[in-house]
């Protein structure tokens, strides 16, 4: 869980422009964390959260935010987890097989998200395309 959590905080940081938990930060707080952030890409999972704690840390204004940020992510990706369990259960074996695959990719803390992303679309590119298909279904 914590492994998916941490997965699923990377990329809502990474995707959101400028994160909820930063509304009200000083306009030097959000530009650390752009920078920040634009080097995710080249960094391990655990290289990420490290250092975004010592960034929380620093910059102690949006700490209540950031935890109220995290409870949110933690919640979703919890009901996430379960919809994914019941959609995967009904995919062919060879579906599955690719699934616990990509999964072992992406909990993979000691990968940089570039080296998870080249692994992951080799696991795609090699699959047949009715299991990409499938994937790509119960993922949607």
């Amino acid at each position: 869980m914590k492994t998916l959590f941490l997965l699923c905080l990377v990329v809502a940081l990474a995707l959101c422009e400028t994160p909820p938990f930063l509304a009200g930060a000083s306009k030097e707080a959000v530009a650390e964390w752009e920078t920040l952030a634009a080097g995710f890409a080249d960094l391990s999972e655990n290289e990420i959260v490290t250092k975004v704690n010592a960034y929380v840390a620093k910059h102690g204004e949006i700490k209540d935010a950031f935890e109220k940020f995290k409870a949110q992510v933690i919640a979703d990706q919890s009901k996430a987890e379960e919809e994914h369990k019941v959609a995967i259960a009904k995919l062919s074996k060879e579906a599955q097989e690719a699934d616990k695959k990509l999964l072992a990719i992406s909990s993979d803390k000691s990968l940089k998200q570039k080296e998870k992303d080249v692994k992951i679309q080799e696991i795609f590119s090699s699959l047949p395309k009715a299991v990409v298909d499938e994937l790509d279904k119960a993922n949607a």
